[in-house]
């Protein structure tokens, strides 16, 4: 049963991509899903092959035996089906609206290679084992048309692909030393390792949602702390630069109070121009200590404060902005 061992390892890796699939991409964007069906369809490949291979051996109802092959048939073409859909997913934001035709076809055609003839060629020593037909015909034929289509859609969208156009150009190649083997040396059984090789090659293209959340959040996250490095920038440049004339202010203002020689109105003026520089002065003070709060340097000083004259001198700055409006106050 030596045929047995390429799919068995075939077989294996299967089920590692089923769990890897599972449990790493939490979350599938559209075009994943066609991924996670051509793992399934190379299951389905596998596991009928290695039947039909078994059922040989233990010289099995040929009957049972070709309908495991027309499973693995159908299984195959589906494989080639979900491929194209995931490639023009990634292509083609809109290519949902082909969804529709994507299930027609493979209805159709299961439909047509489970109803079409196939025969088992096979020696008495077992050495030489091939299913032939009309269906192992629409299989090859059908399936290698879609290929060719999936190339050249990645070939003319290659720039959204990226990476992705690699697969799809080992799968080429494989198909290629496949059709090869298959006339050197048909009984040669590697269609199915050589699909699941280009699904492990696939896997580490494609896009994890959570993985891509992570990344843009970290992305954003440095932005964001750019941009407060430099509002903080900002805001000290600005707080310093508006210091210099509110002290030119307060220092005017405080020496017109000084010489005494002002009329009494206008020494009130004066009073309310010092008593709003200074709470400007203290507003500039209170966005330096933002920034000191940001940066974790900011230092909590005790200390006793008199806080009726910083009501009168709210009441006395409210009372200018009111003016002439009808509000008391």
């Amino acid at each position: 049963m030596h045929n047995l061992y390429i799919p068995f390892c075939s077989l294996v890796l299967n089920i590692i991509l089923l769990i890897l699939y599972r449990y790493k991409v939490v979350k599938v964007y559209e075009e994943n899903k066609f991924y996670y069906m051509m793992i399934i369809d190379t299951l389905i490949m596998t596991i009928f092959c290695m039947v039909a291979v078994y059922l040989i051996y233990i010289d099995y109802d040929q009957n049972v035996i070709k309908l495991a092959n027309k499973i693995e048939c159908i299984a195959i073409f589906n494989y080639f089906s979900n491929l194209y859909m995931y490639i023009s997913h990634i292509c083609n934001a809109k290519s949902n609206k082909y969804i529709v035709g994507y299930y027609i076809l493979n209805i159709v055609v299961g439909i047509g290679i489970f109803l079409a003839p196939i025969s088992l060629e096979i020696t008495n020593d077992l050495t030489y084992m091939v299913t032939v037909g009309l269906g192992v015909d629409i299989t090859m034929y059908l399936g290698g048309l879609l290929l060719i289509l999936t190339f050249i859609l990645a070939i003319k969208n290659y720039k959204k692909l990226q990476e992705k156009i690699i697969p799809i150009v080992f799968l080429l190649i494989f198909i290629i030393v496949v059709a090869i083997i298959r006339n050197v040396k048909p009984e040669f059984i590697c269609l199915e390792f050589l699909a699941t090789i280009t699904l492990l090659i696939m896997y580490f293209t494609i896009e994890n949602p959570d993985l891509k959340m992570v990344e843009q959040l970290t992305i954003a996250k440095e932005l964001a702390e750019k941009a407060n490095h430099a509002k903080s920038d900002f805001l000290s440049s600005m707080s310093h630069e508006i210091r210099t004339p509110l002290n030119a202010i307060v220092g005017l203002s405080d020496d017109m109070l000084s010489r005494n020689n002002c009329p009494d109105d206008m020494k009130e003026d004066l009073n309310d121009i010092v008593l709003a520089s200074h709470t400007l002065l203290e507003i500039v003070g209170n966005i330096m200590d933002i920034n000191k709060i940001e940066s974790n340097k900011l230092e909590i000083v005790d200390t006793t404060y008199n806080p009726k004259p910083l009501i009168e001198e709210l009441g006395r700055i409210n009372a200018v902005r009111i003016g002439e409006k009808p509000i008391n106050f």
